[in-house]
């Protein structure tokens, strides 16, 4: 039986940490940035009379993202489709700028 070590490296480290990585670092951003939001927003309903806030995270949402984080093909789906779209957004709006370009270009105005 041939055993490449490399082979199984190179697998666990793009199946398994890459997305562990990403889902650590969107969802840490996500909670910090639904964090600052809830504190405005608590804020502001404190100054108004007969107002209320609905907080955006909860204690089950963070262990959530948690138990997320640490599955391994939960942190592939999580990191695939809830956190690609966020984090990568700019990117790809970056490239649609980039290459938008008319495949047949206008007609030249004929003297």
């Amino acid at each position: 039986m041939n055993y490449i070590p490399q082979a199984n490296s190179v697998l666990a480290i793009a199946m398994y940490w890459l997305p562990m990585g990403v889902c650590l670092f969107g969802y840490l951003r996500r909670s910090v940035k639904n964090y600052r939001r809830d504190v405005a927003l608590r804020s502001e309903a404190d100054t108004k009379q007969n107002s209320y806030y609905s907080p955006t995270d909860t204690i089950g949402t963070l262990i959530g993202r948690a138990i997320v984080t640490a599955i391994p093909i939960g942190n592939l789906i999580a990191s695939l489709f809830d956190l690609a779209p966020e984090l990568l957004g700019r990117f790809f709006e970056w490239i649609g700028r980039v290459f938008s370009k008319p495949l047949v270009p206008k007609r030249s105005k004929q003297p």
